[in-house]
């Protein structure tokens, strides 16, 4: 669900000369062509491209990442992590192409396998399309090698949640995701659930109160706040 400071750090760079000594804007970035430069600039051109797609992307501003990403790859084919950037763009709930993302995703991992957030990422959009082997398979890799990082753990929580039978192993995986990140209204709402799933409602309205004021801070819209308010009223009385 993870590289903003390295934004700053870009931009504070001395450019090279065929960008200038000013912050390089998109329109100066997208216009760059390879030929006729030097390796080193070559090189930290691509990685201006990388940073300034990042920050569009974080802006909403999709079409221009996604130029500004494949710019980056134009100026330095071997700089994976703008594949890792175009799957979160592709696999963005306002973008929403899933298949692209994957297949970005795999490319970036093919390089960097250790690198348990893009796997995650990738088994969520496996997830998503309901996928379920691969997702977990994915979910499974990633906690494995780090049992300590929450966001796989919430991840792969939700998935045995909400489409498996496995509902207590998710609810274990989920409390012990919010141990890390107490804050995150997925994993509460979906902790909830599957404590109504178990039976075990008191600790179903708990999780579902402990959800309404996680979503209430982070700002997701009352949907997810009536959702809640839903799943109270299914088990009043129980």
């Amino acid at each position: 669900m993870r590289s903003l400071c390295t934004i700053a750090v870009w931009f504070l760079l001395v450019l090279p000369a065929s960008v200038g000594r000013a912050d390089p804007t998109v329109e100066v970035l997208l216009s760059l062509k390879a030929d006729g430069m030097n390796e080193g600039d070559r090189l930290q051109n691509s990685s201006y491209c990388l940073a300034a797609g990042r920050q569009a992307r974080e802006n909403g501003k999709f079409g221009i990442a996604l130029d500004l990403f494949t710019k980056c790859l134009e100026l330095n084919s071997e700089e994976t992590r703008a594949h890792l950037e175009k799957g979160l763009l592709f696999g963005d709930e306002r973008v929403v192409l899933r298949t692209r993302a994957i297949s970005e995703l795999l490319f970036f991992l093919a390089a960097d396998p250790t690198d348990i957030h893009a796997r995650t990422e990738l088994g969520g959009q496996y997830m998503r399309l309901g996928r379920i082997a691969e997702a977990e398979e994915q979910f499974k890799m990633a906690v494995a090698r780090d049992p300590g990082d929450p966001y796989p753990l919430g991840m792969y929580g939700i998935l045995l949640i909400d489409f498996t039978d496995k509902v207590q192993k998710g609810v274990e995986l989920e409390r012990a995701a919010i141990a890390g990140i107490p804050d995150e209204p997925w994993f509460r709402m979906n902790l909830a659930w599957g404590y109504v799933l178990l039976g075990r409602y008191a600790e179903a309205r708990a999780a579902a109160a402990a959800a309404i004021t996680a979503i209430r801070k982070s700002d997701w819209g009352q949907p997810a706040v009536d959702e809640m308010n839903q799943l109270l009223r299914s088990i009043e009385g129980k």
